[in-house]
């Protein structure tokens, strides 16, 4: 009923896709690409914005860690639990 639908070796939809899609690939006439920089402004950006979320929930960790009830406050020897 629908043959060009099927997706088979014997029909050419896999090739009409690759052939659309190789036009794709050419940053659209554009000859000039810019320069890579670990240090650009988006790079360290996105690693600054890591660290400040790891840093909330850090805080977050310890505020919530400190607490709940059977929290012992280290080094051990100061909270309930002692080692002799």
């Amino acid at each position: 009923m629908f043959p060009n639908l099927v997706c088979s070796s014997e029909s050419n939809f896999p090739k009409t896709m690759a052939g659309l899609s190789m036009g794709l690939g050419d940053g659209g006439g554009v000859q000039v690409r810019p320069t890579s920089s670990l240090l650009g402004p988006l790079n360290v950006a996105s690693v600054v914005g890591v660290w400040g979320i790891n840093l909330v929930f850090l805080v977050g960790a310890l505020c919530f860690m400190h607490t709940q009830t059977g929290y012992v406050k280290w080094p051990a020897r100061y909270g309930a639990f002692t080692l002799k």
